[in-house]
């Protein structure tokens, strides 16, 4: 996290309708830094560590979703969160685009 001005992918939009990609980026992107465990529930990471996750996930949340998650100050709590709020996205897009999973993280890498 060089410079927390650049973003390395889009944000959550509102609307989540790019929330499985934008959560498979996250998931990478927390992997590479070595943070990947801080949103588990059972993480026993330092409270840095769990900050400077928390601060990237903020950085790449559209402008309204950080107002309405503002005062969540748990990064597990958080994940989870929008987890429960837009995950469906997996059980109504894909489905409509004819894909599993697995094909279209497939087809996202190979852009």
């Amino acid at each position: 996290m060089s410079s927390i001005t650049k973003r390395e992918f889009a944000t959550l939009d509102i609307t989540g309708i790019n929330y499985l990609t934008w959560a498979f980026y996250v998931k990478i992107h927390l992997r590479s830094l070595d943070l990947s465990r801080t949103i588990l529930s059972s993480s026993n990471d330092t409270s840095a560590h769990k900050a400077k996750a928390l601060v990237f996930i903020r950085h790449h949340l559209y402008e309204n979703l950080k107002v309405d998650y503002l005062t969540e100050e748990d990064l597990v709590v958080l994940w989870q969160s929008l987890k429960d709020r837009y995950d469906h996205q997996q059980d109504v897009v894909l489905p409509m685009l004819g894909l599993n999973g697995s094909i279209y993280v497939f087809r996202i890498l190979n852009k």
